[in-house]
């Protein structure tokens, strides 16, 4: 009886190949599901580190304004010229120490009443009564502390958008006037922030709690309300936590961010990255994982293939040849 050898090997090799290769497949999935996985947690804590470090970052510049606020309201210098009514003085002390904050927008000094009393607009703002003012409120209640304030006005020297912060200047327990910092928001937002770059899309970005925009690449979006945007910076206000990390949907395309609150004034500073960018590792081992599998498949077939011919197939030939 003449055994058909090439279809029995076929049919050995289907029997045993075929079962393999779906445990191949199934294991494939498995392995590409889980690189995804590990790549979004490391892509997820890498981004939150990000965020992190950038918060970071900006406390310690608000810090720091905040010092020089608080020695500067108590220089003999400032505190002399004042009682000294020597406005010539003081501006020029004023612009010295501007020359040494590079976020400082304008320095100025109010009178007790709330009236501009020298600047480092070269004196065009003198005059000018500010009484009605936010920071000028607040510094009248609480002269002995730095406050900032969180209302965005109008400087009244170069007429950009800033944000105030200010103390009393105190001298034998009698206000005598108050100093005031103007912060530069685009400064701010264009050296620390906006120039962080996360994939072929990412950037940072600042907001307070109110959604105001403070920091964002777009320039024209810089003081927006975004509260209620539907975006990102909605969501951050919604949930009120002070650090996080979510996906959105921003102009139809997927986004995660990871965002975290400065400690000393109420904004969060905020890292965003497109999915495809996030997860742009994972297809590229998926990629990878799938050719060294297809080549491993191939190699595993030939193996098989020669196992059964070799082996299995010469048994049987000499199987027959001992049955003639």
């Amino acid at each position: 009886m003449k055994i058909e050898l090439n279809s029995l090997g076929l049919r050995f090799l289907a029997i045993l190949f075929i079962p393999l290769v779906i445990i191949f497949f199934s294991i494939a999935a498995i392995s590409i599901k889980e690189i995804k996985r590990e790549v979004y947690e490391t892509q997820k804590i890498d981004l939150q580190e990000e965020a992190a470090d950038l918060k970071n970052l900006v406390d310690i510049i608000l810090s720091k304004q905040y010092l020089s606020i608080d020695f500067l309201s108590k220089t003999d210098e400032i505190i002399k010229s004042v009682l000294d009514d020597d406005v010539a003085k003081a501006m020029n002390y004023l612009d010295s120490e501007k020359e040494k904050l590079p976020l400082a927008d304008a320095l100025y000094i109010l009178t007790p009443e709330g009236i501009m009393w020298g600047d480092t607009g070269g004196g065009k703002a003198i005059g000018i009564d500010l009484s009605k003012s936010d920071i000028y409120k607040k510094l009248k209640k609480t002269p002995e502390n730095v406050y900032f304030s969180t209302v965005y006005e109008k400087s009244p020297i170069s007429g950009h958008i800033t944000l105030s912060a200010g103390r009393g200047i105190i001298n034998n327990n009698q206000v005598v006037g108050y100093f005031v910092f103007c912060l530069n928001i685009n400064k701010l937002s264009d050296t620390y922030v906006s120039e962080e770059v996360f994939g072929s899309e990412g950037y940072a970005f600042m907001a307070d709690e109110n959604g105001i925009l403070l920091s964002h690449p777009d320039k024209d979006a810089l003081l927006t309300d975004q509260s209620h945007d539907g975006g990102a910076v909605q969501m951050i206000i919604t949930d009120k936590k002070a650090t996080d990390f979510d996906e959105y949907t921003f102009k139809g395309k997927k986004k995660y961010l990871s965002y975290s609150k400065l400690e000393n004034m109420p904004w969060f500073v905020i890292a965003s990255i497109s999915k495809d960018d996030l997860l742009s590792s994972a297809k590229i081992l998926t990629r990878i994982f799938i050719l060294v599998s297809i080549i491993s498949l191939i190699a595993l077939f030939l193996i098989i293939n020669f196992m059964i011919r070799k082996i299995i197939i010469t048994r049987i030939k000499k199987l027959e040849k001992n049955l003639v």
